[in-house]
């Protein structure tokens, strides 16, 4: 069974490229799910205070079987997490994590406007083990926002720094569907990516002006799937 760490370097470029790709497309999504079911679109302005409210709207969206998300959605990568070794037809059990997992990308996406606040060349990038961790653990091939800040406590090693691995919230989801662990109390979202910045003042407060509203207009937002390079789980077994 292949792991992200067995991927070919020209693999993982793949995989970023996708992230990267559709990180416009996927924060469509998130706004069309968040307006068809009350979430506050309106507080979603990229800000870390915002986390905490599309934290706890996320949770309610899980519980409710992630509503408008086509059933067809399959994350990307497509992991042993997922108890799946070969693309098959899912129990109703695995398609809902599946679902679950895919849906968290999405929130996921959210972050790298959020780090844009500390930093304006945060950037989705592949962890090669060459640049410190953060505060995040971080896989070899993992994809995560690589990000620096203007001052860093003493014990931080030098920028750039890593955070919030792209596949984290979406392990997490995996967890929460399954009833393994309530995964988050309010204002988890915030804590874990604040944890990320050393200094606490270096952190804007929130604008008020949503970023996610522009884009429900998108043609193709809220019902698209969006299929990554390892959204198969045969990737794990080639």
């Amino acid at each position: 069974m292949r792991t992200l760490e067995d991927l070919p370097p020209e693999v993982a470029n793949e995989q970023l490229d996708w992230v990267v790709a559709t990180e416009v497309p996927f924060l469509g999504d998130l706004a069309v799910w968040m307006k068809a079911t009350g979430g506050p679109i309106d507080a979603a302005d990229g800000s870390f205070h915002s986390l905490d409210l599309i934290g706890d709207w996320f949770f309610q969206f899980l519980d409710a079987g992630c509503p408008g998300v086509p059933r067809t959605a399959r994350p990307s990568p497509y992991t042993s997490e997922d108890h799946v070794a070969l693309d098959r037809e899912l129990s109703e059990a695995d398609e809902a994590v599946a679902i679950a997992r895919y849906a968290a990308q999405a929130l996921a996406r959210y972050h790298r406007p959020v780090f844009l606040t500390v930093d304006p060349n945060a950037r989705w990038a592949v962890f090669r083990e060459k640049a410190p961790r953060g505060r995040t653990y971080m896989d070899h091939n993992e994809i995560g926002i690589e990000y620096t800040v203007k001052e860093r406590m003493p014990d931080w090693p030098a920028p750039p720094y890593f955070a919030l691995e792209d596949r984290g919230l979406s392990a997490g989801a995996q967890r929460y569907v399954r009833g393994e662990r309530r995964w988050g109390e309010h204002g988890r979202l915030q804590h874990a990516a604040r944890r990320s910045v050393p200094d606490a003042t270096l952190i804007p407060p929130p604008t008020y002006v949503s970023i996610l509203e522009p884009l429900l207009d998108l043609p193709d937002a809220g019902s698209t799937v969006r299929r990554g390079p390892l959204s198969r789980a045969s990737w794990m077994t080639t």
